[in-house]
């Protein structure tokens, strides 16, 4: 039981981050930066190998945080993106009886390639809240 001041009282710890990422390597490292800088608890942690796996968890449960690759094969980051903002739109306007509304997930990009104007109007198109080029500073997502 972590004591006062601790992670119980800490809100980055009650997270829930969905990273997704096809780069294994880049996928552990942003799982790692999220696990230990950031201290989002495992079990408020999922990782998508693609686009699509990424809508899927989407759909399935809300995430406050999504980090998103712009590159994935199957579905890119920019259309995964897209048809999850559809679904909370649907959701929105059609809520379930028994179910609360959810707040729309904070999506941010992430590419290899160096942000220009043209990228930041792709993502801006794209529906996302933010954007950053790896590798990623966690002192830059702690920030945002």
């Amino acid at each position: 039981e972590p004591g006062p001041g601790l992670e119980s009282n800490d809100a980055q710890s009650k997270l829930r981050v969905l990273v997704a990422n096809d780069e294994p390597v880049t996928l552990q490292i942003l799982n790692s930066i999220f696990k230990t800088k950031l201290r989002v608890k495992e079990e408020n942690l999922q990782l998508a190998y693609d686009g699509m796996e990424a809508v899927a968890l989407a759909k399935q449960s809300h995430f406050d945080i999504i980090v998103m690759d712009l590159n994935m094969p199957n579905l890119s980051g920019g259309e995964a993106t897209l048809q999850i903002r559809e679904f909370y739109r649907s959701k929105a306007e059609h809520p379930a009886a028994n179910e609360e509304p959810s707040r729309r997930p904070y999506i941010v990009a992430l590419t290899a390639s160096q942000i220009t104007r043209e990228l930041e109007r792709e993502c801006k198109e794209d529906e996302f809240d933010d954007w950053f080029s790896s590798p990623l500073d966690p002192d830059t997502i702690q920030r945002e």
